[in-house]
């Protein structure tokens, strides 16, 4: 288990310019707790499919205006949220929806990552956003500080590897694999750079899966798919 916490947001949001915090995966509401009280959003959008965890978060959050909980499947989230949030308003996306196992829960509901990814890509094809993902154990192999219990791995992909990130958001965002906790995966815009030191922690490795393409290696590969994306704003844009 990880925490959105183990980067440096406030220097990611100078950065990149976020504005909203998107999470799939509420749990207790650690994260939402932890970004409210020190990172000023507009908003915070989260969801659970475990009803019992959207009751408690509910509950510790209710006192903020600013956040709202869902009680969804994350695709179904993503899917009903990325239609209305304005495009040219960056989002720090913390994706954490996995190993639901109060819902007796079974196929993408587990790992849902790769739709996770999708939607986003295709409801925000300009590639302003910032997405972290906790987890790396659960898609690939390395020397992780906390590995990935040997109980969990018949939930686990069987083929490992991160490929699928590298498809779907490789052409617009840079991809970098840290070993801290369980493991941790930071894609930020192409247009800005690969994230600087002062983004990782103090003993955050930023380090390609073996067998993947580096950074640079995907950047060669992105750059001339970036800089004619354009940005247009949806209905509704924030001034």
């Amino acid at each position: 288990m990880g925490f959105v916490t183990h980067f440096d947001i406030a220097e990611l949001t100078e950065r990149f310019g976020l504005l909203y915090f998107v999470e799939t995966g509420t749990g207790q509401a650690e994260s939402l707790t932890a970004v409210t009280a020190q990172h000023p959003f507009r908003a915070y959008h989260s969801c659970d499919w475990d009803e019992i965890m959207v009751r408690g978060s509910r509950y510790r959050m209710q006192d903020d205006p600013r956040v709202t909980i869902a009680h969804a499947r994350s695709t179904e989230f993503l899917e009903a949220l990325l239609a209305w949030l304005p495009r040219c308003s960056p989002i720090l996306f913390w994706l954490d929806a996995h190993f639901p196992f109060t819902n007796q829960a079974s196929g993408e509901l587990i790992l849902p990552l790769a739709s996770e990814l999708e939607i986003i890509t295709r409801l925000r094809p300009e590639g302003r956003d910032v997405i972290a993902i906790d987890d790396l154990a659960i898609y690939a192999d390395g020397p992780f500080r906390e590995p990935l219990v040997e109980g969990l791995r018949p939930w686990c992909p069987a083929e490992r590897g991160i490929g699928f990130v590298y498809e779907t958001i490789g052409a617009s965002h840079y991809i970098e694999c840290h070993y801290d906790d369980g493991g941790y995966i930071l894609a930020t815009p192409l247009y800005g750079g690969p994230a600087s030191a002062s983004s990782l922690p103090p003993s955050g490795q930023a380090r390609p899966v073996a067998g993947e393409p580096s950074m640079a290696e995907t950047a060669a590969h992105a750059a001339s798919n970036v800089a004619a994306v354009p940005c247009e704003a949806a209905a509704g844009e924030a001034k």
